[in-house]
C-alpha cells in the first residue's frame, strides 16, 4: 500500500529519487540492458546498493511486468511505476542526443525514456 500523509509522501518521493538514480545503472551493469528484470535480480541489486528495503515494491513496480507485480504484490503498480519514472534524473542535452544517435529505444534500462 502507498503511504498517505504529507511526511509519508515526502519520504516516498525521496526514496524513489534515490532508487531511480542508482538502480538503473546497477541493473544494467550486472544484467545488461533490458526492460524487464527478475525479482531476484532486482532484490540483489537493491541489497548490493544498500538501498532501503522499504523501496523494494517501488523497484519491483519499475522492472517487473505488470501482471506479475499485481499477482505477487498488489494493485499499486501504476502509481509506483509512475513515481519511479517521474523520479528518474534528467540527462544533459548532449547525453540525450548521444542516446538518440545510437538508435536506443530508451536511455534508461526498463524502457523508461
Amino acid at each position: 500500500m502507498v503511504p498517505a500523509g504529507f511526511f509519508a509522501k515526502f519520504k516516498m518521493r525521496r526514496m524513489a529519487r534515490r532508487y531511480a538514480t542508482q538502480l538503473p545503472r546497477l541493473l544494467m551493469q550486472d544484467y545488461g540492458g533490458g526492460e524487464i528484470y527478475t525479482d531476484a535480480q532486482i532484490t540483489a541489486c537493491v541489497r548490493r546498493a544498500k538501498l532501503p528495503k522499504a523501496g523494494l515494491r517501488l523497484a519491483r513496480a519499475a522492472y517487473l511486468p505488470e501482471p506479475e507485480f499485481t499477482q505477487k504484490y498488489g494493485a499499486d503498480y501504476a502509481l509506483l511505476h509512475q513515481l519511479f519514472e517521474d523520479s528518474l534524473p534528467s540527462l544533459p542535452a548532449q547525453e540525450i542526443g548521444n542516446a538518440a544517435d545510437s538508435n536506443n529505444a530508451s536511455i534508461y534500462p526498463g524502457g523508461f525514456s
